[in-house]
């Protein structure tokens, strides 16, 4: 098994859903690019992280993912200070905080799709009062599943 640990120095995004409107007769399909700013730090944290050679992983793999976000100035004061971790129980939900990663990690090249992904450990927190949002990612590659894939 290898692994690797890297962290995205960004505020974490959602990926959104695909809009739809009807013009001119036609209809016309497209996703928002809110996430794309996340989007691109993972993909160069991943890159910077995961050896070129070993791109892209093929077969089973597992990504745990914590997203640090922005803390409100309500919960700057509260008892615990920076060795609190609170709890981010607001949007942007955790399955699509989670979408964004996986699709910025399949569209860098780092995997070459979503399918092999058998394990999701995740969680999302509030950034310590001192702290930056970010998210922070270990991506495991089973190379034992090559046999079985």
């Amino acid at each position: 098994m290898s692994a690797w640990t890297f962290t995205a120095q960004a505020v974490p995004k959602g990926q959104p859903r695909v809009r739809a409107t009807a013009f001119g007769g036609r209809a016309r399909v497209w996703t928002p690019s809110t996430a794309d700013g996340f989007k691109s730090a993972v993909a160069l944290a991943a890159r910077d992280a995961v050896e070129p050679e070993r791109w892209p992983i093929r077969h089973g793999w597992t990504l745990t993912a914590v997203f640090y976000l922005p803390r409100p100035q309500r919960l700057m004061g509260r008892k615990g200070g920076a060795k609190e971790m609170i709890p981010h129980t607001a949007r942007p939900d955790l399955d699509n905080l989670v979408k964004a990663a996986v699709d910025a990690l399949v569209d860098s090249g780092i995997v070459h799709d979503d399918a092999p992904l058998y394990m999701i450990n995740c969680a999302k927190f509030y950034a310590e009062p001192d702290g930056t949002a970010r998210a922070e990612f270990t991506l495991e590659a089973n190379t034992d599943t090559e046999k079985h894939g």
